[in-house]
């Protein structure tokens, strides 16, 4: 939550546009990351089942979420 916070009170700098892209994909990083066991168990279940993690967390949404 803590980069959620970070990302609202980004102050850009209109003079380096390159700044600004970079901050912003640093913090879209940090928004992304998963607690190390569940990461573990992602993996796992990916490696398994043959497919990619992304595809694991898509499963899982869509099932937690009654999702077709």
């Amino acid at each position: 939550m803590q980069s959620s916070i970070a990302y609202a009170e980004v102050q850009f700098d209109d003079a380096n546009p390159k700044f600004n892209v970079s901050l912003l994909r640093a913090l879209e990083r940090r928004r992304h990351e998963i607690d190390p066991e569940l990461k573990a168990a992602i993996e796992t279940r990916a490696e398994a089942d043959h497919t990619s993690t992304s595809e694991i967390i898509r499963a899982a949404l869509r099932r937690f979420l009654d999702v077709a």
